[in-house]
């Protein structure tokens, strides 16, 4: 699956490519996801992608696919899951966003999503949001319609942050056996510039970790 987003053409791309090890010639393209269905998060809500077409997570044992895009009804780019078990015909699932990135909603600022990461086994999908220092989990019980668990804002002082990873550790230190495991996110912003490894919007880029063990209260552990 490759994404595409120059210029005006925003898409991703599905490629076959079982010849990859005996004749990469004859990898070939076999459908292309441009769209959301129209009106189908309210009157002119959904359709044609805008803005970015971003990164992807695909499941191999599922056949979803995670994308981050840009949609009509809302602001800024937000998270989408498709169905891929039929490469050749790609079918729109559900979409997921933190609150004021759908038009009409209070609270933007100027948050988008980067990309999404999938615990698929624990039904759990983590995102980070650039511009507004947003981190955020989603139920995906129901892929139809995913529900917000938890997010947390960390700008200011922070920066928007590029990467969320769920981690599981068995053995914490001044932690007891009846607290354990432990689940943390780690969080990285981005840093592919000059500008972003030097001070600026009041901080330079970092990682940071959260412990998220307790879904209702995600609370930042350390940052470096």
């Amino acid at each position: 699956i490759r994404n595409s987003e120059f210029g005006d053409t925003f898409k991703f791309q599905i490629f076959d490519i079982t010849s990859r090890g005996t004749d990469p010639a004859q990898i070939s393209l076999v459908s292309e996801i441009t769209a959301t269905p129209a009106n189908s998060c309210g009157r002119g809500c959904g359709g044609t992608l805008i803005g970015r077409a971003h990164k992807g997570w695909w499941s191999q044992e599922t056949g979803y696919f995670y994308s981050a895009a840009g949609e009509p009804g809302f602001r800024s780019t937000l998270a989408q899951i498709w169905d891929l078990k039929d490469p050749k015909q790609p079918k729109f699932v559900g979409r997921m966003w933190i609150p004021g990135q759908k038009d009409g909603e209070a609270g933007f600022e100027g948050q988008y999503a980067h990309h999404p990461n999938v615990d698929e086994q624990n039904k759990r999908v983590y995102i980070g949001y650039r511009e507004a220092g947003y981190t955020a989990a989603f139920d995906i019980s129901n892929p139809a319609h995913p529900t917000l668990v938890w997010s947390l804002d960390l700008n200011p002082p922070h920066r928007g942050p590029h990467t969320v990873s769920p981690i599981v550790y068995d053995r914490v230190p001044n932690f007891g056996a009846d607290t354990l495991p432990r689940t943390y996110a780690f969080v990285v912003d981005e840093a592919g510039a000059e500008e972003d490894l030097a001070p600026c919007r009041g901080v330079r880029s970092k990682s940071y970790m959260l412990d998220i063990t307790n879904e209702m209260r995600p609370f930042p552990v350390s940052v470096w």
